[in-house]
């Protein structure tokens, strides 16, 4: 699927959004766990699955990777996230009321 995202700025003072959750945060990955949290936050919302949302956080970060070490870097952060992150995903959801 066709994803475009301009950004603007840093988030807004005072989202919840802490970075990578419970890894640390590299440079590549830092725009993509913003709109990745942002899209869990919604999950139920905006009609994408779990997947797609997990995709764009993989294109994200590749796009971000400067060089092929922090591509692997992505990879490997990519499959945390669709390993773990059916957890996050599913409490969000449940509470949109949309499960």
């Amino acid at each position: 699927f066709p994803v475009t995202i301009l950004l603007l700025a840093e988030p807004a003072p005072g989202y919840s959004w802490d970075g990578c959750t419970g890894v640390p945060t590299p440079p590549q990955t830092k725009i993509a766990s913003l709109f990745h949290d942002a899209l869990y936050q919604y999950a139920g919302y905006h009609g994408l699955t779990r997947a797609q949302c997990d995709e764009v956080f993989y294109r994200l970060c590749l796009d971000y990777s400067r060089t092929p070490a922090e591509a692997v870097v992505s990879t490997v952060y990519y499959l945390g996230v669709r390993l773990f992150g059916w957890y996050f995903w599913r409490r969000r959801k449940a509470a949109s009321g949309y499960a």
